[in-house]
């Protein structure tokens, strides 16, 4: 039986994965318009 306090929590680190994925793609994409500047 999963508790409401645990799905919460799991709903919490799955939003926290996907922000840190689009921060990751974000933070790839400056880089590589760092790159084409130089």
């Amino acid at each position: 039986i999963v508790t409401e306090a645990e799905r919460a929590r799991a709903i919490e680190l799955r939003v926290e994965h996907e922000n840190h994925e689009a921060e990751i793609c974000a933070l790839k994409k400056a880089q590589r318009t760092d790159i084409i500047k130089m």
